[in-house]
């Protein structure tokens, strides 16, 4: 019967746990045998140990996205509050974001706050970068709301219609000087500054600048996360 086991389910049955799977033992969410039977079943169906423990906990999704994170140290933010025609739509088309499950939500200066549901998610974030020349800051989000949004995108608009901001867009940008502006082209609208994803940017911008650290989870807004 021992022999029914894959290799790599017995070889995850002599390591120590780690990353998210140790975090979700260490506090009580799981034991150790179902951690290990998760991680297995993860690799088996080809999927991030998180993907397969919110599957198999639905109930514990928001507490499994926080520990996650915390793990990697990101931003976590919930992406249902964000009005999708206040995203940034000129820096990559609908179908670049479908195919690489990337989504740009907030763009200010050089760097793009960019969605991703898995905080593995380098590929895409890469493809981002050499796509835009911009920086970028990796958001964690709930991958359900990632995958509604992206859907939602490829059903109301075209490549085009993001692609190109019409006149109608403009006339609420003020263009200033780069010397005015300290080096960023676009200032934002009182009614722009109000929006869920101004006021989470500047929560961890101004936390980051306070603490002189780089951005961690525990700067967010608990209004802002899911759950």
């Amino acid at each position: 019967m021992a022999n029914e086991d894959s290799d790599f389910s017995v070889q995850i049955r002599k390591t120590r746990l780690g990353g998210l799977a140790r975090r979700v033992v260490d506090q009580s969410i799981m034991g150790r045998e179902a951690a290990l039977n998760h991680l297995a079943l993860a690799h088996d169906n080809g999927v991030s140990f998180l993907t397969q423990a919110t599957q198999a906990m639905p109930d514990k999704k928001a507490m499994l996205y926080r520990m996650t994170a915390e793990e990697y140290g990101m931003p976590l933010f919930d992406l249902r509050t964000l009005n999708l025609t206040d995203r940034p739509t000129a820096l990559v088309t609908p179908k670049f974001i479908d195919e690489h499950q990337v989504l740009p939500i907030f763009h200010r200066g050089s760097k793009v706050f960019v969605a991703v549901g898995e905080p593995g998610e380098q590929a895409g974030l890469d493809a981002f970068k050499f796509q835009t020349g911009l920086g970028v800051e990796p958001i964690l989000v709930d991958a359900t709301a990632l995958k509604e949004s992206i859907e939602k995108i490829n059903g109301e608009a075209s490549a085009s219609d993001l692609a190109v901001l019409d006149d109608e867009n403009l006339e609420d940008i003020e263009f200033l000087d780069e010397d005015e502006s300290g080096g960023e082209t676009v200032s934002q609208t009182d009614a722009e500054s109000d929006t869920p994803v101004v006021r989470f940017v500047n929560a961890i911008v101004l936390m980051a600048c306070y603490m002189r650290t780089p951005l961690l989870p525990s700067v967010l807004p608990i209004g802002l996360l899911p759950g």
